[in-house]
């Protein structure tokens, strides 16, 4: 099973709510109409049928008009005005019940609208519903009538459309967040590269120099001065030599992980990630070849937490020469995505712990949590 993204759980969780509002709507109307109609005239069950099924074309509409809201389509003009029409329509054959037509249509306009507009297109619905409730009914021209009808339908016109607007703004800012968060992990890659180029280039550009200027002065010299040709290739495979020294210098360097700094990575990526970070490290006397391998599984386990779990808490902890790294992440993949069996990058630090005299395991626990644990011989 894939790791659910955090967009796509909030993506889900504003779905749900949207339509959990409808249709929490949708069962009220129905209910009404269920009492209404059981004492009600022929005219009366007819008209309510037909109000019922335009509500359900309305909210087909509204469906799509919310999908296309937050994949940021382009404003259905078209379907908006249809939609507008079967909501007025269903309003018109019943206004008691079929006012809710007219809300859920206003839902999905405020969607593609500035907040103004919005604002004016709520006051324009809830005034023609009023208005033509008034007309309709006589009693609905009553001061408490005229207030009760204002204060209810106005309310929750208000609040739905107010939930939208709500939501497509929360979408936005959630959208933005991931952007940067991804535009973050593509800028330390991009500095990391940028960094090894440099080292590389402060390495050996000035070595491959020398070494080229040697060896256009041995081919000059060398029919001349045999003997100066060939110390200057002599020099020539020193430098190479030397340059070789460092280059191996170089990469012995970058294989050898300070485990203060990967732990202060490896937190600074997880909190960036939403992930809250624990971290509770005591590495004071360990030799340098053991604090590396402590980092390399640091940094692994790490990766296996971003990869492969949905956690949203990690603890880190070590203590004479062991890491624990327990997340709350577990997703049933086992480690590194296949059940019970361990992927490429824990079988490789399972295998260097074994080498250096260590034990390695990363297994699931009884409380439902995730448990990587590496140590060192002291």
């Amino acid at each position: 099973m894939a790791r659910v993204s955090k967009l796509d759980t909030a993506r889900r969780v504003q779905i749900f709510t949207v339509h959990a509002v409808t249709v929490f709507f949708g069962l009220a109307v129905a209910a009404e109409k269920l009492v209404l109609t059981a004492r009600a005239d022929q005219a009366y069950v007819v008209r309510s049928w037909i109000t019922g099924i335009l509500l359900i074309v309305v909210y087909g509409f509204f469906w799509r008009f919310h999908r296309a809201a937050f994949r940021r389509d382009p404003r259905p003009t078209r379907d908006l005005i249809i939609a507008g029409i079967v909501a007025f329509a269903a309003f018109g054959v019943q206004p008691l019940g079929g006012e809710f037509a007219p809300v859920i249509w206003a839902m999905g306009f405020v969607l593609f609208v500035s907040l103004r507009t919005g604002v004016v297109l709520v006051l324009l619905v809830v005034a023609s519903c009023l208005s033509y409730l008034a007309f309709a009914y006589d009693e609905a021209r009553t001061l408490g009538m005229v207030l009760h009808n204002v204060f209810s339908m106005g309310g929750y016109t208000a609040v739905t459309c107010g939930l939208m607007v709500s939501l497509r703004w929360l979408w936005a800012v959630t959208q933005e967040f991931h952007a940067g968060q991804e535009a973050k992990a593509k800028l330390a890659v991009s500095e990391e590269r940028l960094r090894f180029a440099r080292d590389l280039h402060d390495l050996l550009g000035h070595g491959l120099g020398v070494i080229s200027l040697k060896s256009e002065l041995a081919a000059k010299v060398g029919d001349r001065d045999p003997g100066q040709a060939a110390a200057e290739m002599r020099e020539v495979r020193r430098l190479a030599q030397d340059a070789l020294t460092e280059v191996r210098a170089a990469v012995r360097g970058y294989r050898r992980l300070d485990l203060g700094e990967e732990l202060a990575s490896v937190c600074a990526v997880l909190e960036a990630a939403g992930i809250r970070c624990t971290l509770n490290a005591h590495f004071d006397g360990l030799p340098p070849e053991r604090c590396t391998l402590l980092a390399w599984a640091v940094r692994e386990g790490a990766t296996n937490v971003l990869k492969h779990s949905s956690a949203t808490h990690c603890d880190i902890t070590i203590e004479k020469g062991v890491l624990e790294i327990r997340n709350d992440g577990i997703d049933g993949e086992g480690i590194d995505g296949v059940a019970g069996r361990p992927g490429n990058g824990l079988s490789g630090l399972s295998e260097r712990m074994a080498s250096a005299g260590g034990s390695f395991t990363a297994v699931p626990t009884e409380t439902g949590e995730f448990l990587l644990r590496a140590a060192v011989p002291a």
